[in-house]
C-alpha cells in the first residue's frame, strides 16, 4: 500500500474493519464495457505521449476509474475467504 497516493492509503487502511461480504460486494462491482475500454485506450495514448488536449481533460474526468481499480484489486486481494458469498453470484 505505500506506493498508492495518500488519499488511497487512508481509505484502504480504513477497509481493515471491513468483512469478507463486504468486501466481495466491492469486489464483483464493475464498472460500464464503454468505460473501460475508453479509459484503457486514453492510457494507452497518455503512455505514447499522443493525448490531445480534449483527451487529457477527458482522462482526467475519468480518475474515479483508477479508483475503482485501486478499490476492487484490494478487495480482492483482501477479500478473504473461499470466494465470494453465495448469494451474489
Amino acid at each position: 500500500m505505500d506506493d498508492l497516493p495518500a488519499e488511497f492509503q487512508d481509505e484502504l487502511a480504513a477497509w481493515s474493519n471491513l468483512s469478507d461480504e463486504q468486501l466481495w460486494r466491492i469486489a464483483l462491482d464493475s464498472l460500464p464495457p464503454d468505460q473501460w475500454r475508453r479509459h484503457r485506450r486514453l492510457l494507452r495514448k497518455n503512455e505514447a505521449n499522443t493525448l490531445t488536449d480534449a483527451e487529457r481533460e477527458e482522462l482526467a474526468r475519468l480518475a474515479a476509474t483508477d479508483r475503482f481499480v485501486v478499490r476492487r484489486s484490494y478487495a480482492l486481494a483482501g477479500g478473504g475467504g473461499g470466494g465470494p458469498p453465495a448469494n451474489s453470484l
